[in-house]
């Protein structure tokens, strides 16, 4: 009897034990789904000042697998006209942690938990319609929103897969210009509280990588689209790559004209590899600023095509300096090297039948202080660009730009050597552009250096030849008739002079003196400054008419 006693009151102690948890369970649950889901909703209405609301449709408790789930969350911005930060969608279906410590939240409102698992998230980013460089005030406190009902998280794994990224313009946009469908994000030992507000953090973790398999990014022109494959952000490496990226044109090179409305060159790019080191992602991933130590590019190719057949329509072309102010987000690389890059230019000329080529290859730049912080330029603030390459494969070529950035106009300095090629090379861009052809010639080196103050470029030219020999030809055919044969033979007779420098003579030394013209690209005017330069080293006279006349504007 006395076992059958004992046995009993067990039975009902554990049976009063079992319900009491019950009833633990019932009012916990009531309790998150009533009194914590509201003041949640309530702290980000009030601590995000309306600029968000929280949506949870429910929120649940198991005490017996110590997990806590949200379902069908959303973190929704309000509208906003002139934002001036980014601003973020964030939506669920579900959030799960796992391996919680209940009684610690309850204690102390603190959770600490294992893993954290989500489904179906989307994010979505909306860029400031006004860049902000204030840190302070470009910050999201997830500290201040939750630190009423939470005071501290940390979890010591989270991984989402699938995620779908997409970024708009603007802040009340509906048309995206960047899309994802399958991101990934993994973050190891995740941890916010009071400690890691006060450093301006928005959560620590001692290891934070994102990556996108593909993503798509749609130029506001509707000419290009831009395509990459395998983006990785590292938060311990402090390191961004690509793998690759392509900017994709739309429409073929006899239709592009036509779809711009304008004369406009088509550009189609590849890189292989990108690689942004020593980066602060914290910025990048909070505030959307590009701030890095270096960023490397591997294996451009680059193929540009220009058809001067449509009309020219003058618009004023940008400054560097003016595109670098203008970059919609905050920029801060305080070098960039491009590694192993080809260009291939293909011109086409009002009226002719066969465009004219010219490449560069095996191009190597460095690019130093990039910037667009205006309230840290001072006078010796100075962007510097230097280029190595080859120049139809053959030429070797060394340049250097450098740019002031306290000013908005086309002012820099512009220098370099060019040497060792045989002038016949540059054939296929001059019988179509020109109607000259070169039947002999041989570049030995060419020195250049001019300024541009914004209205004109001027500089000196040293540039050395022997054994030059032109022949002027019909451009349709590249046939000489009896008009052409007798200009041809006063040009080589009278006009061009055949070598630099003559014999018993020292190095003729030119004047480089173009009038910038703003409605056409930096390197068109380089191009331009040159040849008033090599004109008048040849022997051809009045450069400036020349020059004029032979301009597509």
């Amino acid at each position: 009897m006395l076992l059958k006693k004992i046995a009993r009151i067990v039975l009902y102690v554990l049976v009063t034990l079992a319900l009491l948890l019950l009833i633990v369970q019932i009012v916990i649950n009531q309790y998150i789904n009533k009194h914590l889901a509201d003041n949640l909703k309530e702290q980000v209405h009030t601590t995000t000042k309306g600029e968000y609301t929280l949506n949870i449709r429910n929120a649940s408790v198991n005490l017996f697998e110590r997990s806590i789930v949200l379902e069908d969350i959303g973190f929704i911005p309000s509208p906003c006209d002139n934002c001036q930060r980014v601003r973020y969608k964030v939506e669920a279906t579900s959030i799960s942690l796992s391996e919680i410590d209940v009684w610690k939240y309850i204690r102390k409102k603190s959770v600490s938990a294992g893993v954290l698992n989500c489904e179906s998230l989307s994010i979505s980013i909306y860029q400031a319609d006004k860049v902000l460089k204030d840190t302070a005030a470009a910050k999201i406190s997830l500290y201040k929103i939750l630190s009423k009902n939470l005071k501290e998280l940390a979890i010591k794994n989270i991984s989402v897969t699938d995620i779908r990224l997409k970024v708009f313009k603007a802040g009340n946009d509906s048309l995206q210009i960047l899309l994802s469908d399958d991101s990934d994000i993994e973050i190891q030992k995740f941890l916010f509280n009071k400690q890691v507000d006060s450093i301006g953090r928005l959560f620590l973790a001692d290891k934070f990588s994102m990556s996108m398999r593909t993503f798509s990014y749609s130029l506001p022109s509707g000419l290009y689209a831009i395509k990459g494959k395998n983006m990785t952000a590292s938060y311990s490496d402090s390191l961004l790559t690509v793998d690759s990226i392509q900017l994709v044109p739309k429409f073929a090179r006899k239709d592009f004209n036509e779809a711009a409305g304008k004369q406009s060159s088509r550009k189609k790019l590849a890189l292989s590899a990108i690689s942004f080191n020593k980066m602060d992602l914290n910025l990048f991933i909070e505030h959307n600023w590009f701030i890095s130590k270096s960023l490397v590019v591997e294996k451009l190719n680059l193929d540009l095509y220009l058809d001067k057949n449509a009309e020219f329509k003058p618009k004023r072309k940008p400054s560097i300096q003016e595109a670098i102010r203008s970059i919609p987000f905050f920029i801060k690389i305080d070098s960039i090297f491009l590694k192993n890059a080809n260009i291939v230019y293909d011109l086409l000329p009002r009226g002719a039948k066969q465009s004219g080529r010219i490449t560069f290859n095996n191009m190597s730049t460095t690019l130093v202080g990039l910037r667009n912080d205006t309230a840290s330029y001072t006078s010796e603030s100075k962007l510097k660009l230097k280029i190595r390459c080859l120049v139809l494969n053959k030429a070797k070529l060394t340049g250097e730009y450098v740019f002031p950035l306290n000013t908005i106009q086309n002012v820099f300095d512009c220098s370099g050597k060019a040497s060792n090629i045989s002038l016949t090379e540059f054939n296929s861009m001059l019988e179509n552009s020109a109607s000259i052809s070169v039947k002999s010639g041989k570049l030995d080196t060419m020195y250049f250096s001019f300024h541009s103050n914004g209205q004109k470029t001027k500089g000196s030219m040293k540039f050395l030849y022997h054994d030059l020999n032109v022949e002027l030809i019909n451009r349709d055919n590249k046939k000489q008739g009896l008009k052409k044969k007798l200009l041809t033979f006063v040009a080589n007779k009278f006009v061009v002079i055949n070598e630099n420098p003559r014999k018993g003579e020292g190095p003729r030394v030119t004047q480089i003196e173009y009038e910038y013209y703003p409605y056409k690209a930096i390197f068109y005017n380089t191009w331009k400054s040159l040849q008033s330069g090599i004109l008048p080293a040849i022997g051809i006279k009045n450069t400036e008419e020349f020059l004029k006349k032979s301009d597509a504007r």
